[in-house]
């Protein structure tokens, strides 16, 4: 299809030379090696890709801090998270740390039961359970300090 410059103002004139931009053979390899924006959305939905952006994992993402040892034992029995505590040790840490603190608290238990990003596999029901009487368990605990 030829395009007239009636309907693309931008298409250059038959009468027009075309314009070039000099650049050296590095950068030009280089743009060619950066793909599209719709081609970098489609690496995220990779599970690998997420692995690769993660930062490595230290001793309090595998096993409990004496912080989270105490903060689980402080729970009532109908709350305290099994699952979470034997599969993800990270995030009991990252809880124990953040309970005491009601918006952090809540922002984090939020971000882990919401998927913000459309894309994640989620936690095993069991676990999500956990998470979400945790949340629960906190938003009564504020009200009742109240």
């Amino acid at each position: 299809m030829i395009r007239d410059r009636k309907d693309d103002p931008k298409a250059p004139s038959p009468d027009e030379p075309l314009e070039f931009k000099p650049t050296d053979l590095a950068d030009a390899r280089a743009s060619l090696e950066e793909p599209p924006a719709g081609v970098k959305i489609l690496k995220r939905l990779d599970p690998s890709y997420w692995v690769k952006q993660r930062r490595p994992a230290t001793s309090t993402d595998l096993q409990l801090t004496p912080q989270a040892l105490h903060w689980l034992e402080s729970l009532p029995q109908d709350v305290r998270p099994v699952d979470l505590q034997r599969k993800y040790a990270r995030i009991v840490n990252l809880l124990a740390e953040n309970w005491k603190n009601e918006i952090n608290c809540m922002h984090v238990l939020t971000q882990l039961v919401v998927d913000n990003r459309g894309d994640r596999r989620g936690f095993p029901m069991a676990v999500l359970a956990e998470l979400v009487a945790l949340r629960d368990y906190r938003m009564n605990l504020s009200r009742t300090i109240r």
